[in-house]
């Protein structure tokens, strides 16, 4: 068996900026990869390998950049006491009753209120 290949093969070469602009297209909002990648004649898979080599490459450049402290200097002025945290209630508890119904109540609320809040709702 022959076989023969008619035409070139064609393997294009991207610039940096290229690349970026073509993905920087794709993740525009209500925009589908798989379009963005016929229009420029790419297979979608070759959009999500850009993506990993710039996410590769910018998480390298972050681990190489060496660390570096700052002086700081501390005044009077500059230290403030704590404020006291204010102990967090809840504005209000939702109760699910029977019928349906979701009632929001105050958390202190007397249980005999509301259990008569509740018959109330049920007969209503």
């Amino acid at each position: 068996m022959r076989a023969e290949i008619l035409g070139r093969e064609r393997r294009r070469t991207w610039s940096d900026e290229d690349k970026l602009r073509i993905l920087a297209e794709a993740d525009a909002p209500e925009i589908s990869l798989a379009s963005v990648a016929r229009r420029h004649d790419l297979c979608p898979q070759q959009l999500y390998a850009w993506r990993r080599l710039f996410r590769d490459a910018a998480a390298t450049a972050v681990a190489e950049t060496p660390l570096v402290f700052l002086p700081v200097e501390m005044s009077e002025a500059s230290i403030r006491p704590a404020a006291p945290r204010a102990r967090r209630r809840a504005k209000a508890v939702e109760v699910t009753l029977v019928g349906g119904r979701r009632p929001r109540v105050d958390p202190d609320i007397d249980p005999d209120s509301l259990c008569r809040l509740a018959r109330a709702l049920e007969r209503a």
